[in-house]
């Protein structure tokens, strides 16, 4: 695929690229701003339970499944890629100063270092030994801000799963800086779920990454296959997480790329046919709601209209709030625009925002 329809179809969809606000201030950098969750208490302004005229009280969520750090490394070489303001960088102390202003506690941080081992775009790729030092030098850093606040913030490494030396960077990471999980974007890394020598390889990875007891967050998505849907989504699920009982997976965006249309839709729905809550699958599944639900427009998302609220809260009824975790994408003020089109009862979003990480992490 080349760089526009890519940039235009991908990275203006999916916030974790284009949506972190902030920067490395120098302020924020020195800081142990909102080290101490406000622990505020959000307002529906129109409340689906109860008495109309009374707004409902949201505890804030706990974790945020799905945020991110970026260099200033990184961050420079995207926007020469895709302009300006694409991505920004972003240091762990902005991520927990943003985290304290909306009462959040922990957050799981995964690594964008799959940015720098990029197979969507053509103009993106760097030569093999250049690439390799890039993904190390990100996932380094992510460790490393990490590291400056344990208590909050968790990191997760990434790299392209097609790459030969993945499983050895997955282990550098783990074995070097105690990385708790593994972050992959199958769109970014193009990852073909059809054919059988990939999904192999796919498996034997995935297998690795179980009896290290590691869990995976997947960006499962993939836009560069025009009928990417479902039955690919089914076909991972059988093929590769399934023959392995302790492998744990959480899939981004509800299964999407930002937003919900029919097709995320379609794929939602089949997780949970193939994977119901009461399987032995189903058991280690888990969704995050990042970048899927918006009170206004954010970058190429629209907001979320009443007829996509009303199939999110059937989607998320059969998939179970037990299993679905709130993440952010590192988008500000991601928080009110959640809860704003909030689509199941009080009883669920406080389900959700007790989520703590502990049984994804597997502690």
């Amino acid at each position: 695929m080349r760089r526009r329809d890519f940039l235009g179809r991908a990275l203006g969809a999916t916030a974790g690229l284009v949506g972190a606000a902030g920067g490395l201030s120098g302020a924020a950098a020195g800081s142990t701003a909102g080290l101490a969750p406000s622990r505020r208490s959000l307002s529906r302004a129109t409340p689906l339970d109860g008495d109309p005229g009374v707004a409902a009280q949201f505890p804030p969520p706990r974790l945020d499944a799905h945020a991110h750090v970026n260099s200033v490394n990184t961050a420079e070489r995207v926007n020469r890629l895709t302009g300006a303001g694409t991505l920004e960088p972003l240091a762990g102390a902005d991520l927990v100063e943003r985290m304290g202003a909306d009462g959040i506690e922990r957050a799981l941080v995964l690594s964008t270092a799959y940015l720098s081992a990029m197979d969507a775009v053509e103009e993106a790729r760097l030569p093999e030994a250049e690439e390799r030092a890039a993904v190390e030098l990100e996932n380094d850093f992510c460790a490393a801000e990490c590291a400056r606040f344990p208590e909050r913030l968790i990191p997760f490494c990434s790299v392209n799963p097609k790459r030969p030396w993945a499983r050895e960077e997955v282990d550098r990471c783990v074995d070097l800086h105690g990385m708790r999980g593994v972050k992959f974007h199958f769109w970014n890394s193009v990852v073909d779920l059809r054919g059988r020598q990939s999904l192999d390889a796919l498996a034997v990875l995935f297998g690795h990454l179980a009896d290290r007891g590691l869990p995976a967050v997947i960006h499962v998505f993939n836009g560069s296959v025009s009928d990417f849907g479902p039955d690919d989504v089914e076909r991972f699920l059988v093929e590769v997480v399934r023959p392995h009982p302790g492998l744990r997976v959480s899939f981004a965006h509800a299964g999407g790329a930002g937003g919900l249309h029919p097709r995320i839709a379609q794929i939602f729905r089949r997780l949970t046919e193939v994977a119901p809550l009461d399987s032995d699958l189903g058991r280690r599944l888990w969704i995050d709601i990042s970048a899927v639900m918006f009170t206004s427009r954010f970058k190429t998302i629209p907001p979320t209209a009443e007829a996509s609220r009303a199939l999110m809260g059937e989607l998320l009824s059969a998939w179970g709030a037990e299993r679905t975790l709130w993440g952010s994408d590192t988008i500000p003020d991601y928080v009110s625009q959640t809860e704003g089109v909030w689509p199941l009862s009080d009883a669920e979003w406080a389900i959700v925002a007790a989520h703590d990480g502990a049984r994804f992490l597997g502690g």
